[in-house]
């Protein structure tokens, strides 16, 4: 196996270091803010790189028994330097329920998901509206300021043509099935994942009754009428046997041919009450099958030597079929009681790629992570995902418990510079930060043709023309100026090397600079 060059000289360099035990490798996934270490985040939609808006639940106990509850929206135009909180005109009370669920066209012009009901804005009418619908909303999605679609808890899926001002059932099957992702390729071609479940009472460790949720069958809709009306296309049971608490779903992802397509599943442990581990699929005919990816969900050892694995994958982006980006989340152990308190398991994020349609993949390292038997930790908690968004192939989000934003983006050298690939450009941040953004692809949009500059996609067949933007490794980088292996675009180091590579390129810096 050929070793990355630059991640190779870090090595030989880092060997000399004084070893540090059970430090895992640093995540490409960095915390850039924190709303409020009481706000739970679950929406989030982004504009662009710079512009984002993400909603949840503040949950503050500090003032007695009763916990006050509200929701919060915050939005940013800066990458989230400054996050302004607009909530206002959402919910109702002390105790009202938290956004579950957002979608933005602009900044004037959004949807939020509270509850039973699915609040509306736009540029006529710029305080927030709240429509309630028959059946409790999930997930929404507009194809354009006046049409869209709406997921619910029961299996209906709502439409509207007037922007939200009202919600009406669409033709679907007959399923309880909670709708928990909807995907569209563009304003009629789209699919609903979901996943019929129920509850069941079971003996807890006091004598007493304790509710487990199962989750049963699993289905794909999909529509080419813009939502008007939709067929199953896809449905799964669960092995009982193997997974008696069944699986959860989404998210998914379709390339622009409707045929080539992604669903992720976590195994539900009803006993404990979360997901581990996580799965991936693919389908090549528009979801009608699915093939397991078996993806390799190791990221770590743990207490006894036991794998520390992929809980479940919370955003992903695909190029082609080939190129492919995961984000998630591990579960690693329970914390210890704090005065008494439960307090919330450890997890770590994750961070999936593969540029050969899932044959390979650079992930995660989390290393030994040393945990004893109380519960403590050589590692913090990055805190439970709950929401998140890829923009494209190098731009993502994730949000969650604690009220934290965690972003990947790839970093370049200065504005101008080639390093990002085709389709995408190096931008300055207001953090001084130069960062690879995705520029307009051919039809208006910054996500669907990143990287293509057009309405055409690749679908597998030969070689993938974005190879020559890909990291490379040892005689298959293109030789620059005579020099060694390494092209100076896209650097060979693996997500986990980063911080070699880095101490690397410092080291030498200073080396030249005293004249060495």
């Amino acid at each position: 196996m050929r070793t990355p060059c630059l991640a190779a000289a870090a090595l030989v360099l880092l060997a000399a270091l004084p070893a540090r035990a059970a430090v895992p490798a640093e995540s490409p996934w960095k915390k850039i803010q924190t709303t409020s270490p009481n706000d739970y985040l679950m929406g989030f939609h982004a504009l662009s790189a710079t512009e984002f808006f993400v909603g949840g639940m503040l949950m503050d106990a500090s003032g007695g028994m009763i916990p006050t509850m509200k929701p919060v929206l915050y939005w940013t135009q800066d990458g989230g330097q400054l996050m302004k909180p607009i909530v206002q005109g959402i919910g109702n009370g002390l105790m009202s329920p938290g956004i579950t669920n957002l979608f933005f066209r602009d900044n004037r012009t959004g949807w939020a998901v509270v509850d039973d009901s699915v609040y509306y804005k736009n540029r006529a009418q710029t305080a927030w509206k709240a429509v309630k619908t028959n059946a409790k909303p999930t997930v929404v999605h507009m194809m354009d300021d006046l049409n869209g679609v709406l997921g619910t808890e029961t299996g209906a899926i709502l439409r509207t043509t007037d922007g939200g001002a009202s919600w009406t059932p669409a033709t679907v099957p007959d399923t309880t099935a909670s709708i928990a992702c909807l995907f569209f390729t563009n304003d009629q071609r789209g699919w609903a994942a979901g996943v019929e479940s129920a509850t069941e009472a079971v003996g807890g460790p006091d004598g007493g009754d304790v509710e487990q949720t199962l989750y049963g069958n699993q289905y794909l809709f999909g529509t080419s009428d813009g939502g008007k009306t939709w067929h199953t296309v896809w449905t799964q049971t669960p092995d009982t046997a193997e997974e008696p608490g069944g699986r959860q779903v989404c998210p998914m992802f379709f390339l622009p041919d409707g045929k080539t397509g992604w669903l992720a599943s976590a195994t539900w442990d009803q006993t404990n009450g979360r997901a581990y581990p996580a799965h991936l699929a693919r389908t090549t005919d528009s979801g009608k099958t699915f093939r397991d990816m078996n993806v390799p969900v190791s990221v770590g050892k743990g207490l006894f030597n036991m794998d520390v694995s992929v809980s479940y994958f919370q955003v992903m982006y695909w190029v082609d079929a080939l190129w492919g980006h995961l984000g998630g989340t591990a579960y690693v152990a329970e914390q210890g009681s704090g005065g008494g308190a439960s307090q919330p398991p450890i997890v770590k994020n994750v961070d999936y790629v593969t540029r050969d349609g899932g044959t390979t993949w650079e992930r995660t390292d989390l290393g030994t992570i040393s945990i004893d038997l109380t519960g403590g930790s050589s590692i913090a908690t990055d805190g439970r995902l709950m929401g998140g968004q890829m923009l494209s192939i190098w731009e993502g989000w994730m949000v969650g418990e604690t009220g934290a934003i965690y972003q990947y983006q790839r970093k370049c050298v200065h504005a101008g510079s080639i390093d990002c690939g085709d389709g995408y450009e190096c931008t300055k941040f207001a953090d001084k930060d130069f960062r690879c953004t995705a520029m307009a692809g051919a039809d208006g949009t910054t996500d669907r043709d990143a990287v293509t500059g057009s309405d055409s996609t690749w679908t597998g067949e030969g070689v993938s023309p974005y190879l020559d933007i890909l990291p490379c490794e040892g005689d298959d980088c293109p030789k620059a100026g005579g020099g060694s292996g390494c092209a100076g675009g896209a650097v060979p180091v693996s997500p986990g090397a980063w911080p070699a590579a880095t101490l690397l390129v410092l080291l030498l810096a200073a080396t030249r600079r005293r004249g060495h």
